[in-house]
């Protein structure tokens, strides 16, 4: 009967969809039907992010997209994030995960959304194009009591105190890869979700430094911090060991190493380790090209300032990336970026590119010689040195 009932996909758009998504999704427990509610009130959600598959007119499986922007440099990506993506039964048949799955990122290239973003087991997602694209950071610091002097004061925060957020995440994210471009919608968004936000003020009141904190049984993970300079980083640091000292929990920070509130830490003899791969549950951060033309022309600007500072500053010629399904071409003209159909000839040629080859390539994960050398990609060893300059390495990290 499974061969001639097919899985039929499409977007929960009506208020019986929603409610039988719902009700499939309370077998899950309150977590998931939480996870739905926020997904709902996402900003920039669309219909079309809430995918329901049925068989036989029953739902047995949906998948939830989302919409994120990510900073690169001068660029701004556009992207999408599966945040979900349930089957029943608990392991379906393998063409039933391919089609909805496939039905996700159909919607993603429909929605304007070049790359698609999901964690999860690298084995799952790597036969569809996805791949690693971030480090693996983690800082220990000791947990113990501490008495400042002065003392910066420590608060849950408030919807009163995002716009100090908001100036202080870009001092501290700016300069970082593949980080969030927040708006308005964005901060109360985040300011809704579970995690703990604890302001630092100083003894006139003023804020001075943030932590969003995840709350395990054992531990006490940083996601997300900023402060005003290093003062304020370190002091932040030490009434976070004091927390953590409270609470009998171990203190992590998952921050990038060259963070300013991770430096602090690293100061006061915090611990930090950097690896290629998740150390816990099996999951890593994925990602996948969905419309290679699309991201090209979102790297444009980032693109045209690499140039500049290179020494490949002013180059004239075109530069050809060859996939399976379609060829792209970056023309320059004086060191300007401009993104063509591939027909064109070419001066040099990005050759054989696989799909997780290319999303580590585009986003700094790996560099052109290290994917070549692994079967990525084929260029000539005249295309290196440019290659270099536009797809350098970028050690953007995730806990």
């Amino acid at each position: 009967m499974r061969m001639n009932s097919p899985l039929q996909i499409a977007s929960a758009d009506t208020p019986n969809d929603l409610a039988c998504l719902r009700a499939f999704v309370a077998e899950n427990g309150a977590a998931a039907v939480s996870a739905l509610d926020r997904h709902l009130a996402r900003p920039r959600y669309r219909p079309a992010f809430t995918r329901i598959a049925k068989r036989a007119g029953q739902l047995t499986g949906y998948a939830l997209l989302g919409h994120q922007r990510l900073r690169l440099g001068a660029a701004t990506l556009e992207v999408g994030r599966i945040a979900a993506l349930e089957l029943t039964p608990v392991e379906p048949d393998r063409g039933e995960f391919a089609a909805l799955l496939g039905d996700c990122l159909r919607v993603l290239v429909e929605e304007g959304l070049a790359l698609a973003l999901v964690c999860g087991p690298v084995a799952t997602y790597a036969p569809f194009g996805f791949a690693p694209y971030r480090f693996w950071s983690q800082i220990q610091l000791a947990s113990q009591p501490y008495a400042a002097a002065p003392a910066l004061a420590l608060r849950r925060a408030t919807a009163g105190d995002l716009d100090d957020f908001a100036a202080l995440y870009d001092a501290a994210y700016q300069a970082l890869p593949l980080t969030a471009a927040r708006s308005a919608p964005d901060w109360r968004f985040w300011l809704a979700d579970e995690r703990l936000k604890l302001v630092a003020e100083d003894n006139r009141g003023r804020i001075v430094a943030y932590a969003a904190i995840e709350l395990g049984p054992d531990e006490l993970a940083v996601v997300e911090a900023a402060a005003a300079d290093a003062g304020a980083a370190r002091v932040l640091c030490r009434e976070l060991q004091s927390y953590a000292h409270r609470r009998g929990q171990l203190l992590l920070l998952a921050l990038a190493p060259w963070h300013l509130v991770a430096q602090a830490a690293l100061h006061l003899d915090g611990t930090a380790q950097l690896a290629a791969h998740s150390k816990s549950q099996g999951n890593d951060e994925l990602t996948g090209v969905v419309d290679l033309p699309l991201l090209l022309e979102a790297l444009v600007p980032e693109f045209d300032q690499r140039l500049t500072r290179s020494r490949y500053a002013g180059w004239s010629g075109n530069l050809r990336l060859e996939i399976d399904t379609e060829r792209i071409t970056l023309a320059f003209a004086t060191g300007h970026a401009t993104v063509i159909d591939g027909s064109r000839p070419a001066d040099l040629r990005l050759r054989q590119i696989t799909l997780p080859a290319l999303a580590q390539l585009c986003l700094g994960y790996r560099v052109a010689a290290d994917l070549r050398a692994t079967g990525g990609l084929a260029c000539d060893d005249a295309a290196l040195g440019l290659l270099d300059a536009l797809f350098p390495p970028l050690l953007a990290t995730r806990r």
